[in-house]
């Protein structure tokens, strides 16, 4: 297993000031893993593995609320002496699917309970702009 990359950004962690960080583009390059075009990944502490996991869920990158989520958890921890992996698991805790989460979009075709006309209000609306495309 690689090794966590936490240690680097510890103490980038512990002193951001989260109040001045109220939008994606001003994240501080300190946390910048790469950029191609618009696109960037940042740093988040989500390195926490269960070792005795059975399943393992893998999902879209966290955005921006998930992103401050955790970082608040992990300086909170921080503040509090926690070891590196409390501060991962609580961060990791904290943020993941927490927030705001970006819309996404599958072909209807592949969610059998999306049609225009469901009366399951769990079902999602077939979108007006992509007919036959979820929200």
């Amino acid at each position: 297993m690689p090794e966590p990359l936490f240690p680097r950004y510890r103490e980038a962690i512990r002193k951001l000031d989260l109040a001045q960080v109220a939008a994606p583009a001003q994240i501080p390059e300190t946390f910048l893993l790469g950029r191609e075009g618009r696109y960037s990944a940042h740093y988040i502490p989500f390195e926490s593995i269960h070792p005795q996991a059975r399943i393992v869920v893998a999902g879209i990158t966290p955005g921006f609320a998930q992103w401050k989520n955790a970082m608040r958890e992990a300086q909170r921890q921080l503040a509090a002496g926690s070891g590196d992996a409390e501060v991962l698991r609580a961060a990791r805790l904290a943020g993941a699917f927490s927030g705001a989460i970006r819309p996404t979009r599958a072909p209807c075709s592949m969610r059998s309970a999306c049609s225009a006309g469901s009366a399951s209000p769990a079902a999602p609306p077939c979108s007006a702009k992509m007919p036959g495309w979820c929200r």
